[in-house]
């Protein structure tokens, strides 16, 4: 996979790299499945781009403070399922 980053987000001081990398993939897996993406936190982990479901929850709530992600959840059955949308305007 090609992820390409936009040069905001890369030079964005705001931003740690890892921040900076989750908020890229999520915007290419997102733009591949109709601009928003569910996930599981061993997404993140599995792939390497987390060490931990604890960095995982960190990140994606800074991304969410900062305006760059909206997190949706909702429930099917006992299965927690959460929906990444990243803001458009701001990525």
């Amino acid at each position: 996979m090609t992820i390409n980053i936009p040069t905001s987000i890369i030079s964005n001081p705001e931003l740690t790299s890892s921040e900076k990398l989750s908020l890229a993939v999520i915007a290419q897996i997102s733009s591949n499945w109709n601009k928003s993406f569910t996930y599981s936190n061993h997404f993140f982990v599995d792939t390497g781009l987390a060490r931990s479901e604890r960095t995982v929850a960190w990140v994606l709530k800074r991304l969410k403070d900062l305006g760059y992600i909206s997190v949706e959840f909702h429930y099917d059955g006992p299965i927690k399922i959460r929906r990444i949308t990243i803001d458009r305007d701001k990525y």
